[in-house]
Formats: structure tokens, sequence, C-alpha cells
């Protein structure tokens, strides 16, 4: 994709910022359509593809066709690798319910029982970027799937710590500005957990993406007589 001047570069930034909009939408309606509990990996799943698109500078042309294709593909098989999360998500619940009730019953140590959920919850969200970026590049069994987003958190401390940052800063964000939230209150921590989870995995393996002609990027076009990139050219 090639464009000139800063009128360009403006449309650019606007025509992503509306796709972010958009595919936030669609996360939306993607997750209540499978009736949360079998609609939300799957439209993560499909709104990951479109952000790493993003990132890449290859956006999509036909946001909702590729949603589509990209919700419908190994739907069974991504509610299947969401299964863990669910179950994690029950406990810290329930932990956090009996934290409440103890508090409230004026119990000494009921500090402590917050601890396991600080725990699950850091630790799960770290495991979901790591497992929606692996998603866009490898296709293991299950269960080394979850092997592996499990160990991730703690093999590679600075891009864990880096993810919680980024994103705990974005919903402290949004905390003081709810209107973030039906714009891109989901589209934006998913782009920024499963970014620096793609790119701790490109350090780590070479394999690259799963073959997907929505991830390629487009061919740079060389100055036949020069021989070099048209100024202006953007790179993938």
């Amino acid at each position: 994709m090639q464009e000139y001047g800063w009128a360009g570069r403006v449309m650019v930034v606007l025509r992503y910022a509306a796709q972010l909009v958009a595919i936030n939408v669609l996360w939306m309606v993607g997750t209540i359509g499978g009736l949360v509990l079998l609609g939300a990996f799957p439209a993560t799943r499909a709104a990951a593809r479109l952000l790493e698109a993003l990132r890449r500078r290859t956006p999509s042309e036909h946001l909702l066709r590729d949603f589509w294709d990209g919700y419908r593909t190994d739907f069974w098989r991504t509610n299947l690798l969401g299964v863990p999360f669910w179950v994690l998500g029950a406990l810290a619940a329930l932990d956090l319910q009996i934290f409440r009730v103890a508090a409230a019953a004026g119990e000494r140590f009921a500090s402590v029982l917050l601890a396991p959920f600080l725990i699950v919850v850091v630790v799960s969200a770290v495991a979901l970027a790591f497992l929606v970026a692996v998603g866009l590049r490898f296709r293991d069994g299950v269960l080394a799937t979850w092997r592996f987003v499990f160990l991730a958190p703690f093999l590679s401390l600075a891009t864990s710590a880096t993810i919680l940052l980024t994103v705990g800063a974005f919903l402290v964000l949004s905390w003081q500005l709810l209107i973030l939230v039906p714009l891109v209150g989901f589209s934006a921590p998913i782009f920024l957990g499963t970014s620096f989870a793609g790119r701790r995995l490109d350090q780590l393996f070479d394999d690259g993406l799963l073959p997907d002609p929505l991830l390629t990027p487009p061919p740079v076009e060389v100055d036949e007589v020069t021989g070099s990139e048209p100024a202006g050219a953007w790179r993938s």
C-alpha cells in the first residue's frame, strides 16, 4: 500500500482507527452471537487476525467477510482451547466471592484469600495473549498448546510484564473514559496483548504465520529504472 504526503497519512490513521472501532463491534456481536460461552474465543481469534493484519499494514478490505472466515474456522477447536480459561475464570470468581464474604465478616486473614485471585488473573491474562498469538502462527495439539501458553508467562517475564502494564494502563484509562469501552474496549486490549506476545514468538521461532492471504503483505513495487522502492512505500 502506498500513501503520499501528510493528507494520505492522515487518511491511513483514520482508516486504522475506524477499523479498530469496527473490529470492536464485530467482537461484541460474535461473542453475543455465540452466547458468550461459545462465542468469546472464536470472536477473539477472528478479531486478532484482523488486528494482526493492521499491525502488518495489510488491513482487511472486507472486514465482515474476513471476520466471519476467522470466526467459523476451527470454531470447535478454538472453543476447546479456551476451556481452561473458563475454568480459571470461574475459580477466580469463586475466590473473589469468598474474599468478600470473609472481609465482610471481619476475618483477620481475609486479605490472604485475595492472593490466589490475583495470581490466576495475571497468569491467565498473559497466557490468553500468547494463546491468541500462537493460534495465528502454529497448529500444534491442544495439550501441547495449553502447556506452552501457560508456561510462556514464566519463561518470558519481560514480555509478560509489558503485556500487563500496557493492557492494565488501557483498562485504567477506560475506567476513567467509559466511552472507550464501546469504541475500542475489547479490540485495543487484544491488539496490545497479542502484538507483544506475537513479537516474542517471532523472536523465539522462525516459522512465521500460518498461510493466510489476509496476512500476506503485498509485493513492494520497484522502479524499473532506478531499481529502488518508490518514495512513500509502506513496509509491512
